[in-house]
């Protein structure tokens, strides 16, 4: 099927990064014109942009090829090249420049160029990818492969998107790793509460009743963690108890004035470091600026604001190429990272500059040589203030305050349909009159649609649904409503009630929210009941955006022999044939569906599409036991990777907002002093691991670990998502 040729022409158009466009353009070429390409190397003027993105043909070496996503005059980019070229005594017969820029006057440039320099010259911009996309089936599968592999959507299909190679870049392997590596004691994570814990009682002194409470302490924290408020309140109030009683002495809990403060010791250190850090970022920034100033001035360039210039590379190379820059400052490896990256990183930034057009190519040497030097010999205080940003940099990482760890689990959500349980829905509608923070299966299914995600309920769900309607409704008609006044005299009472809607009722009634049981059961279904199903999937539908999937249009076949084999092993366990029945039908409907859909091999590092989301762990053990060697991978989803990792990832403009307020500044090198080195040196072990993988290697060990995360019950022994009703009333 051929490709709209201007939608392909817009989509090209978004590609900003140069190494992304570099390989499509080559197998492009390739596809088109039976192409290969050797990288142009050797160079004399130490590397400045040297022969990045420049090729020759493999056929003819005197073709040169120029790739280029830049936005600047092409014009003075190939005379650029030539310039160089002729340096570096290359020999060259004709240069080719490839962009997925719009060049106008092709003709005009072409003739410039042959009129003062004697050389041939070919442009293949915008216009050229667009009219050869469907030349043949091989520039089709480009096109194709450009798009899966490159173009993530980040919301609701349709809205919004981001271009980014995320199986190439080593942040998702380890950031994916990190949740796994020394997971029984989870020292990573205690030392990441524990810097933000100690960080948040930088300024108390008991000497003048200045104390934080744990209160203040969680408020200041959540604006570095995102988690479910309970849990961020449960995992610092357990640190702050430990920190407090350790032999180490970290924190004192000063129960007198009622709250913590850090020791004498400590504060006095603090005392020291901020005479000593009050002039740090403009130390450096003065320093930076006027070996900018004076480069720039040898080569009679003017730049008005070098400044902000200088902060907005820093920020941009924190925010693209973080890791494996604070990689390089802390252990000193990557550095073949950063040389790749960091010509990327500035053009990018004069390219939103007010620099202009003519002047770009000598900022850009300057900046390339200024940046360079600073990195391997930077005076102590720049040297100190970049690897202060690199341990706050690790820090947020981890936290997953990062654009391609954004970009992967909203991206993740686009690409999953999940089948909901009822031990999701049943809580989600108990909770319906609940103050916000107490919604937990509320909101996780809000989050869930909101992120993309397409929630789906089949007749198996909703039958199941009706029938707990119907034994509620039966149960409180039967005896619930004779003691209707012994369960509103003394909320206590209602831990004698097993199901959580009768509960969720009497808790709602004595606050004036409903005034009778049929008010109640009204908000869900009609309490006659006789359109039952009908209600059920239109109040599903209203309020979490559940799609009702029937039989005839899910359309696949469950082999009976397994089925039986599933439901004789489920039965023993259940409360009811029939809820064996369903669960058993239900699971082999998702494992159908996956084979159906290819999902083994369409969803590339993604995992499978189609998921089970249940806290049923009693099923979800026999299904292992049963299934595990016809069906390896499972199908059902934990609710805290939902939770977690989906619902409350930071969105790519919250990331870029938070980069804004760290990169570079005062408060970004406060936030790394109590950051321990351990951190650091493990990250260091998985970016080895990454660079000594292999590409398709590498795919397929970030597509297990995304099914890992997905899947495993026991990772980080997390608290479970649980109702309201079930905590309060233990």
């Amino acid at each position: 099927m051929n490709v709209d040729k201007r939608a392909f022409k817009l989509v090209l158009r978004e590609i900003e990064n140069g190494w992304i466009f570099e390989d499509f353009a080559q197998k492009f070429l390739n596809a088109r014109l039976g192409k290969e390409f050797i990288p142009v190397g050797g160079s004399k003027d130490k590397g400045i942009d040297g022969f990045q993105h420049v090729f020759s043909s493999k056929s003819d070496e005197k073709d040169i090829y120029q790739i280029s996503t830049e936005l600047s005059d092409p014009l003075k980019k190939i005379e650029d090249t030539i310039a160089k070229l002729k340096k570096n005594k290359k020999p060259f017969s004709r240069l080719i420049y490839v962009t997925n820029r719009e060049v106008r006057d092709k003709d005009d440039i072409i003739e410039v160029i042959y009129t003062d320099y004697e050389i041939f010259s070919v442009i293949y911009d915008n216009a050229w990818f667009e009219k050869n996309v469907n030349y043949n089936e091989s520039t089709l599968r480009v096109h194709e492969s450009l798009i899966k592999e490159n173009f993530q959507n980040l919301s609701i299909p349709g809205k919004s998107y981001a271009v980014a190679n995320l199986d190439q870049d080593s942040r998702l392997y380890v950031f994916l790793r990190q949740q796994f590596e020394n997971n029984d004691s989870e020292p990573v994570n205690d030392v990441l509460v524990d810097t933000l814990i100690l960080f948040a009682l930088e300024e108390t002194d008991p000497d003048l009743d200045k104390v934080e409470s744990p209160t203040s302490i969680i408020s200041k924290i959540k604006g570095y963690i995102k988690k479910d408020d309970a849990l961020i309140s449960e995992i610092v109030n357990k640190r702050l108890e430990i920190l407090s009683k350790s032999r180490t002495n970290r924190i004192q809990n000063n129960k007198q004035l009622g709250g913590y403060c850090l020791p004498y010791e400590t504060r006095l250190k603090i005392q020291e470091r901020n005479v000593t850090d009050k002039d740090l970022h403009a130390s450096f920034i003065n320093q930076t600026c006027n070996r900018v100033t004076t480069y720039l001035k040898e080569s009679e360039v003017k730049v008005r604001d070098v400044t902000s210039l200088v902060e907005n590379i820093l920020q941009e190379i924190f925010y693209q190429q973080g890791l494996e820059f604070s990689n390089f400052l802390l252990n000193g490896n990557s550095e073949q990272s950063i040389e790749k990256e960091l010509i990327q990183v500035i053009n990018s930034v004069l390219e939103k500059s007010s620099v202009v057009p003519q002047n770009r190519g000598k900022v850009k040497e300057c900046l390339v040589y200024v940046i360079r030097d600073i990195v391997y010999n930077g005076s102590e205080e720049q040297k100190y203030f970049l690897k202060s940003l690199s341990n706050t940099y690790m820090l947020i990482f981890l936290l997953k305050w990062d654009s391609k760890i954004s970009t992967f689990f909203y991206s993740l959500s686009n690409k999953l349909q999940v089948f909901v349980g009822n031990s999701i829905i049943i809580p989600a509608f108990s909770e319906k009159f609940l103050d916000s923070p107490n919604r937990r299966h509320w909101n996780l299914l809000k989050a869930a649609r909101s992120a993309g995600i397409k929630l789906l309920v089949t007749d198996y769900i909703v039958d199941e649904l009706a029938g707990h309607f119907k034994m509620v409704i039966d149960k409180y008609n039967g005896v619930v409503n004779e003691l209707e006044d012994f369960y509103l005299e003394d909320e206590s009472n209602l831990v004698f009630i097993e199901e959580i809607m009768l509960r969720a009722y009497f808790y709602s009634k004595k606050r004036g929210k409903i005034t009778n049981f049929d008010a109640f059961i009204n908000n869900f279904v009609d309490p006659d009941l006789k359109s039952l199903k009908n209600d059920l999937i239109e109040v599903l539908n209203e309020e979490f955006g559940i799609e009702y999937l029937s039989p005839e249009s899910i359309d696949v076949k469950i082999d009976q022999d397994t089925y039986q084999k599933l439901y004789d092993a489920l039965k023993i366990e259940k409360s009811s044939t029939k809820k064996a029945a369903f669960d058993s039908k239900l699971i082999l409907t998702i494992y159908a569906l996956r084979e159906k859909n290819n999902e083994s091999n369409d969803t590339g590092i993604f995992g499978y599409r189609t998921w089970w989301l249940s806290k049923d762990t009693s099923t979800f053990k026999v299904v292992k036991k049963v299934l595990e060697k016809d069906y390896y991978i499972s199908c059902y989803m934990r609710t805290d990777f939902l939770y977690n990792y989906i619902a409350l990832t930071p969105r790519r403009d919250e990331v870029k907002a938070k980069y804004d307020e760290l990169f570079p500044s005062l408060l970004g090198v406060n936030l790394s002093y109590h950051m321990s080195s351990e951190v650091a040196l493990a990250v260091q072990k998985t970016l080895i691991d990454h660079k000594e993988l292999p590409m398709a290697r590498k795919k397929s060990a970030i597509r297990k670990l995304t099914e890992k995360l997905k899947t495993d019950s026991t990772l980080g022994k997390k608290r479970g998502l649980s109702s309201f009703f079930e905590s309060e009333f233990k």
